[in-house]
């Protein structure tokens, strides 16, 4: 009697009881329950296991867990589900509710020896049942999604929150204080992988955090992101194109690329036989259809003359002239031209092949361009990736406006074919080091604008005096006579000497140096703890459910994979400073030391391209304890991406009598570095997942000049950037 604001029931001496008191006293005390809980928690919420895996072929393996449901966290045992493989999918927890009563259960019967309603039926009982599912599989009950699967790639989740107030309050001060609380925390890097089999584009983006609206949301491992990009068409009909030969030639589409079949008219030239009509005067239809022009008529060695002898009329030679004609029935020779409609040949995104075009004709082709647009990715407060579709147009595509809501991560330019890319376009926190370095380059133009105004200033005042003369800021040699040799060295916004000194390594610089040390222990944990269980035997349950076996583990060796990257990359940049003041003696170590600090606090690592920097393909051994006996390794998956296992030589993939696997895999190609996810299944049921870091490590050459008070000193030096 929620209506009547009813919160409770005061009992007195003879009145009855009512059978409908209790159930509203029930009732009261859920309700109450269930105010508090639905503040921390919501449907579907885990609070503790329930972890989910899909592997290639869609099988999917839920454990057992307890999630939050209509008032009450409630426990599910595992299940195991199949799945699609493409698109959206949702694996949820199915609610029953069902009324017990005595005739179900003897239980439910009074057995009380002195209670004058022995043998007699009480109350009847609710009996809940979780079960795992998906939806429309047409099981009883209620259905609550849990997990969400897009394209066989289960978007993670984290745990309920404990004190949702508390997170609500972080959520609003974050996004006051940030002016809406949408940024990367750190990673979140987008990267283009090659398109699927069936034509998807597929991207990968790496493990990282980002807060969305205020929200916080941790990705421990790269994702997938898979969708179909159907690109937007115009119609070109009738594009005009002169032929420049009777041979093959290539021919240009005016508007890329084109992913149609586009159709040509062509101007063709053919030589044919025909018969004349029995009659004196008839027209004698040629073959073709669309006749532009007859170049001659023949027979034998007379040629007769068009518009005297014979006309032209739809598309027959018509010999109602009053000139001289053929023999009626006789044989002779038409050279003629008509336009043929066909497909075109060896047709490219950006051009295609005519053979047999009449020179100086035109062509006309038929086709659908595809119309350039950029896409945006974006990713949601609950982790889910989407892609918001732009505006497109063949020359100036307009980026889609993102909805509040969702953090934009990359831009996608949709060119249509090998100039497809990725623009980074998310927003990043900006630590404080980065800012002072921001402030100092802002401080210093400021004064190079000062100067540069003044000498403006004093041109403009003095220009008669000054004929021929300029302001030199001396930032590089742009504004030197470049027709004349220039010994001197422009660096830190002045003019130096510049003398030569030869600088030469101290060793390869691949050798790490150490001093003699000796490993010693300084702390450490002997002391160990028991504990016997004191708790009396559970009863036993008829017809017990099959035990679920537990996840298994899985040692990885190596767990990390850190590499140089061979090939040295070039930072696109120059950096300017002063190195006068220093030491005496110190000079060329100083200055060179100062140099990389310099280049250190300028360093911006979006200048450098690292596209085709991918993790190594290497061996990894894997050990799996907790796999059933016998039990064989079903599906091995590295990021989303199925793996072929392998076992160690003179061994198999099924697990020994203590449940060991034992077997290695290569870790897949054209991956970007980072922390992936690797997934193992057994036949039985047993499971379990591993991470995988790749860690490279890229060498940037920065070369370095200048001079110092007592020479001039050079060379290249080598800065790593861990990726």
């Amino acid at each position: 009697m929620s209506d009547k604001n009813y919160t409770g029931l005061v009992f007195h001496i003879n009145r009855p009881l009512q059978a409908r008191e209790l159930e509203e006293l029930q009732g009261n005390a859920a309700s109450a329950l269930r105010s508090v809980t639905d503040v921390l928690f919501s449907d579907g919420d885990i609070s503790e296991g329930a972890a989910c895996a899909v592997d290639a072929a869609g099988n999917c393996t839920v454990d057992a867990g307890r999630i939050y449901l209509d008032g009450m966290v409630r426990p599910v045992g595992a299940a195991n589900l199949v799945v699609p493989v493409l698109g959206e999918a949702s694996v949820g927890v199915y609610l029953q509710r069902e009324v017990v009563t005595a005739l179900q259960d003897p239980d439910l019967y009074d057995n009380e020896k002195d209670s004058p309603t022995r043998g007699q039926a009480g109350a009847d009982r609710i009996r809940t049942t979780c079960t795992w599912g998906v939806p429309g599989s047409g099981q009883p009950g209620n259905f609550y999604p849990v997990w969400q699967i897009i394209d066989g790639v289960v978007t993670p989740r984290e745990a309920a929150p404990q004190l949702n107030a508390i997170t609500k309050a972080i959520e609003r001060y974050d996004a006051e204080s940030t002016g809406g609380g949408y940024y990367v925390i750190d990673g979140m890097e987008v990267t283009m992988l090659p398109n699927t089999e069936d034509g998807k584009q597929e991207y990968s983006i790496s493990a990282g955090d980002v807060r969305v609206g205020g929200v916080v949301w941790r990705q421990p491992a790269a994702l997938r992101l898979r969708f179909a990009a159907v690109p937007d068409v115009i119609q070109i009909n009738r594009e005009p194109h002169s032929s420049a030969t009777v041979a093959s030639q290539r021919i240009k589409f005016d508007r890329s690329p084109v992913l149609q079949p586009a159709t040509v008219s062509i101007q063709r030239q053919r030589t044919v036989e025909v018969t004349h009509g029995p009659v004196v005067n008839s027209a004698d239809v040629l073959p073709e259809n669309s006749v532009v022009k007859i170049n001659s008529v023949k027979q034998g060695a007379t040629t007769y003359t068009k518009d005297v002898d014979y006309k032209l009329v739809a598309g027959q030679v018509d010999w109602s002239l009053p000139g001289a004609e053929v023999a009626p029935g006789s044989k002779y020779m038409v050279d003629f031209e008509y336009i043929a409609t066909e497909p075109a040949q060896d047709q490219t995104p950006y051009d295609f092949e005519v053979t047999g075009a009449v020179p100086n004709s035109t062509i006309l082709v038929d086709y659908q361009p595809a119309l350039r647009r950029i896409d945006t990715i974006v990713i949601d407060a609950k982790g889910k990736l989407n892609v918001i579709k732009g505006v497109s147009s063949m020359w100036n595509p307009v980026e889609p406006v993102v909805p509040a809501g969702l953090l934009p991560l990359a831009k996608i330019w949709q060119s249509w074919d090998a100039m497809r890319s990725v623009i980074v376009g998310k927003v990043r926190t900006v630590g404080m080091d980065v800012l002072n370095g921001y402030q100092d380059q802002i401080n210093r133009h400021t004064l190079e604008i000062a100067e540069l105004r003044l000498a403006l200033d004093v041109t403009g005042r003095f220009s008669g005096l000054g004929s021929g003369m300029f302001a030199d800021p001396m930032l590089d040699d742009s504004m030197r006579d470049q027709g004349m040799p220039q010994t001197a060295l422009v660096a830190g916004g002045a003019l130096q000497l510049d003398e030569p000194v030869q600088a030469l390594p101290v060793d390869d610089g691949a050798i790490t140096h150490t001093m003699a040390h000796t490993l010693a222990t300084l702390w450490a944990q002997a002391a160990t703890s028991e504990a016997t269980s004191i708790a009396a035997p559970a009863p036993a349950v008829p017809n017990p459910p099959p035990p679920v076996p537990m996840p298994a583990k899985v040692l990885l060796q190596p767990t990390v994979d850190r590499w140089v990257n061979e090939k040295q990359l070039a930072y696109p940049g120059k950096i300017y400073f002063n190195a006068l003041g220093l030491v005496p003696g110190d000079q060329i170590l100083q200055a060179r030391d100062s140099a990389i600090d310099k280049f250190m606090q300028d360093f911006d690592l979006s200048k450098v391209n690292p596209a085709d920097v991918y993790m190594r393909s290497i061996p990894v051994q894997f050990t799996i304890d907790g796999f059933a006996p016998g039990e064989l390794l079903q599906a091995l998956t590295f990021d989303g991406i199925p793996v072929q296992p392998l076992p160690l030589a003179g061994g198999n993939l099924a697990a020994n009598a203590a449940g060991q696997v034992v077997g290695t895999f290569t870790v897949p190609e054209k991956l970007p570095a980072g922390k992936k996810t690797v997934t193992f299944k057994g036949n039985q049921g047993g499971s379990c997942v591993a991470a995988f870091t790749g860690q490279v490590q890229i060498k940037l050459g920065v070369y370095m000049e200048g001079s110092t008070l007592n020479g001039r000193m050079f060379g290249t030096e080598v800065i790593t950037h861990v990726v």
